[in-house]
């Protein structure tokens, strides 16, 4: 008998719901813990980074290297939002490109 697996979109749903629970948890744990060498902000921006990776791989249905890559520019866009004029400006874009991406994979 052969092995079994599961489909290739079931697994990529499984793993995305994983990577942003353990991102929420990071962010919650980093934000009831405070400390003077500053792991919890670490923590924060990594529990943060999660969950932001996790959602736009269960928003994206298409194939993984579209969710994985929009997952990518997500994260590289949000870090962008933080600085002033045009690169706020690219990051926006960036954000709504991914969203964009997402919206137009669902109508398929």
């Amino acid at each position: 008998m052969g092995e079994f697996s599961f489909p290739l979109s079931v697994a990529d749903s499984v793993n995305g719901r994983l990577v942003a629970v353990l991102g929420i948890t990071l962010t919650l744990v980093a934000t009831i813990l405070a400390d003077s060498a500053g792991l919890s902000t670490m923590v924060l921006a990594l529990g943060i980074g999660l969950t932001i990776a996790g959602a736009v791989c269960l928003a994206i249905d298409s194939s993984v290297i579209i969710r994985y890559s929009g997952a990518f520019v997500s994260l590289v866009a949000a870090q962008l939002l933080t600085f002033s004029g045009v690169v706020r400006l690219l990051g926006i874009l960036g954000l709504l490109t991914v969203a964009g991406v997402a919206v137009f994979s669902r109508l398929e």
